[in-house]
């Protein structure tokens, strides 16, 4: 790894090129951002949700999808009754389970809440609770203490 020469005098010991670099980034992220960049960054971020707020499915119509799939395959079945039997039951089927998916998000289990980690430990604020095996194991084992 290469070090760079301290000046004349110094009585600092010299630094490697990786702490340069540190310090090179501690010194760009302490200086406060112009405010130029500032309104350029906050227009960027304006288009952004502009352009997804554009082209988002509303969760309305998301939640209808279902429904709509099941009248058209019902709609399709119908029509092809005389055509083919085997296509028309098999199409009454799909709009029958497209009926059932309307009601499969009410019977999903709730999302645990996201936990924070940090540098790969949970973030909890809860007090640990007593591990009862190692209480046990603790009392009853070979180092027993009393």
């Amino acid at each position: 790894m290469a070090r760079s020469r301290p000046p004349a005098g110094s009585p600092d010991p010299p630094r490697s090129r990786l702490e340069d670099e540190v310090l090179e980034i501690l010194q760009k992220s302490d200086r406060p951002i112009s405010f130029s960049d500032h309104v350029r960054r906050r227009a960027a971020a304006q288009r952004r949700a502009a352009l997804s707020r554009r082209f988002a499915i509303g969760p309305r119509l998301t939640a209808v999808l279902p429904l709509i799939g099941a009248v058209i395959a019902a709609g399709l079945g119908l029509l092809l009754r005389d055509v083919s039997p085997f296509l028309s039951t098999l199409l009454g089927w799909i709009s029958v389970a497209s009926l059932f998916v309307l009601f499969l998000p009410r019977f999903r289990r709730a999302t645990q809440p996201t936990i924070k980690r940090w540098r790969g430990r949970d973030m909890t604020f809860e007090p640990d609770r007593p591990d009862v095996f190692r209480a046990l194991r603790e009392r009853f084992g070979r180092d027993r203490r009393f």
